[in-house]
């Protein structure tokens, strides 16, 4: 059923990214958006906030920040400019809400979503971020699947767009399993580190409630 999930959603953005010929950016991927039919292959929806780039620009800028808190890209936020790679983060964020089964509360709770993901996965136990459920029906073939997707989940938040993957890479991870994985960055500004940077500054709405159109200063 993930790999149905995973796997159909990347093949939605690759679409609008680069097959559409409109090189169209999402800006609200989150699991709400996400339909799934009787084969649950899943439908993209919610394209209220969607956006085009030009040819041959590699992103855009907007006068206002818009999208859904939790899933807004860090780098959108801060420089008002987005690109395809805001689908990547936000996509790497829904994928961790569906394999955990965890919202991505900001300021509920002590840690974000991303962060204990990331806490987990440092210390080796990125098993325990699948829900209790899964872990109990799903076969070792599986559940060492599902592992590949938090790892790549945890490329996709990068909060870097530059070393962050494109919606390419990230379906070639899918689609080839045996293709090896660089390691989350985690350096001397961590994905943790640098998300709890950006957040400081964030407005504060409840999950899955768009953000307020918020003007340059």
């Amino acid at each position: 059923m993930y790999r149905n999930i995973v796997m159909g959603i990347a093949r939605g953005l690759h679409y609008l990214h680069e097959e559409s010929g409109l090189h169209v950016v999402h800006l609200d991927i989150k699991p709400s958006n996400i339909l799934l039919d009787e084969h649950f292959q899943p439908k993209i929806m919610g394209f209220e906030l969607a956006r085009l780039i030009q040819d041959g620009e590699s992103e855009a800028e907007s006068t206002i920040i818009f999208g859904t808190v939790g899933y807004v890209d860090p780098h959108f936020y801060q420089t008002f400019h987005f690109s395809a790679k805001s689908d990547v983060y936000a996509f790497g964020v829904t994928i961790l809400t569906i394999i955990t089964r965890r919202i991505n509360n900001y300021g509920w709770e002590e840690e974000t979503l991303i962060q204990y993901v990331l806490r987990c996965w440092t210390r080796g136990e990125a098993i325990n971020v699948i829900d209790e459920v899964t872990r109990k029906e799903e076969k070792e073939d599986s559940i060492s699947e599902i592992l590949r997707y938090i790892h790549i989940a945890l490329l996709c938040v990068d909060v870097n767009p530059e070393t962050r993957p494109s919606i390419d890479e990230v379906l070639h991870w899918f689609s080839c399993l045996s293709t090896p994985l660089p390691e989350p960055r985690i350096g001397n500004q961590s994905l943790e580190e640098e998300e709890t940077n950006w957040l400081s500054a964030a407005p504060s709405p409840g999950y899955g409630s768009p953000m307020s159109p918020v003007s340059p200063r």
